[in-house]
C-alpha cells in the first residue's frame, strides 16, 4: 500500500511540473478608483473572452469589466464601460502581456477615452 501511494504521489508531482495547470481566479475586488466611485467593487469570472482566451471579468452590480485586448502590437488590460473594447470607453489601462490582470499600475485613460476617471486601481484576488 505504501509503495502505491509513493508511486502515485509521483505521477502527481510530475504531472504537475509539466503540465501548465493553474488555478482559475473568480472573483477581484477593486479599490482606489475615486471616479466613477461605482467602478470600485467585486468582480467576477465570466469567461475567456479577452484576447487569446484571458479572462474576462465582470462587476457584479454595475456595467464594468476588466479585460484584455490587443491593440497596435501591445497587449492591454482594461478597466472598461463595456466587454467589447468599444473605442473611447476604457477608464484604465495598463500595458501587460500576463494571462492575469495585474494587481496595480493602471493609468489614466482620460482624456483619451470620453469616459471622465480617477484614481489608483487596486485589484486583490477575493478568494
Amino acid at each position: 500500500m505504501r509503495n502505491a501511494f509513493k508511486i502515485y504521489s509521483i505521477i502527481m508531482f510530475l504531472f504537475l511540473c509539466f503540465t501548465n495547470v493553474k488555478a482559475q481566479v473568480k472573483y477581484y475586488e477593486i479599490t482606489g478608483i475615486t471616479e466613477p466611485v461605482a467602478a470600485n467593487g467585486i468582480y467576477a469570472f465570466i469567461g475567456n473572452t479577452g484576447y487569446e482566451g484571458r479572462p474576462t471579468y465582470k462587476h457584479q452590480s454595475a456595467e464594468y469589466y476588466i479585460i484584455a485586448y490587443l491593440d497596435a502590437g501591445s497587449n492591454w488590460w482594461i478597466i472598461d464601460i463595456d466587454q467589447y473594447d468599444t473605442p473611447y470607453n476604457d477608464l484604465f489601462y495598463i500595458n501587460n502581456a500576463s494571462m492575469t490582470p495585474p494587481l496595480s499600475g493602471y493609468s489614466v485613460t482620460y482624456p483619451y477615452s470620453l469616459t471622465y476617471a480617477e484614481g489608483d486601481p487596486i485589484l486583490t484576488i477575493i478568494i
